[in-house]
């Protein structure tokens, strides 16, 4: 009997062991495909109209960039989505950029308005896609010093899971 319960013992440990290290070379395999296939936008300076009418400049470090159109239904609940997020973690409220690109910018003023929280920058020049012109459209991105990382955390926690520990430190 006691033979039996040291094989189950070894078999769980084994599996414990399995696990760990699958679920650790997922997270190596996701970072290292996130950092390679948008690490094109490192280090390139963008500048957009804020909504006072001044511009300003996101530096590389450490915020979450989302890619919204004000024609972009999904993004609307995707700001919800964000704004149950960010009540739940402060500091990373305070992270949390919405780049809105595209034309029809007067259908997102009373979405802003119920968002004060957030900080909205307008691309009304389109430099965004002309400096980046690989991206693909209504993405979010997190930019840190030498990382870009690329992916919604809205739907994937792990991803979530990592943006959040790069906001951390």
């Amino acid at each position: 009997m006691k033979k039996i319960i040291y094989y189950i013992s070894g078999i769980l440990l084994i599996v414990l062991i399995i696990i760990i290290n699958l679920s650790s070379f997922q997270k190596r395999k996701l970072l290292k495909i996130m950092n390679s296939d948008y690490s094109f936008i490192i280090n390139k300076p963008i500048d957009y109209s804020c909504l006072d009418s001044t511009n300003q400049h996101i530096s590389n470090s450490n915020y979450i960039l989302n890619i919204i159109s004000p024609t972009c239904e999904d993004c609307y609940v995707n700001l919800n989505k964000w704004e149950l997020i960010a009540s739940q973690n402060k500091k990373l409220q305070k992270k949390i950029i919405f780049l809105v690109i595209g034309d029809e910018f007067e259908r997102l003023d009373e979405i802003i308005k119920q968002n004060k929280d957030f900080q909205f920058y307008f691309d009304y020049t389109h430099n965004f896609f002309k400096l980046n012109p690989l991206i693909p459209r209504s993405q979010t991105f997190l930019i840190e010093d030498n990382k870009i990382l690329c992916g919604s955390p809205l739907d994937n926690k792990m991803i979530m899971n990592i943006f959040i520990d790069y906001i951390k430190g």
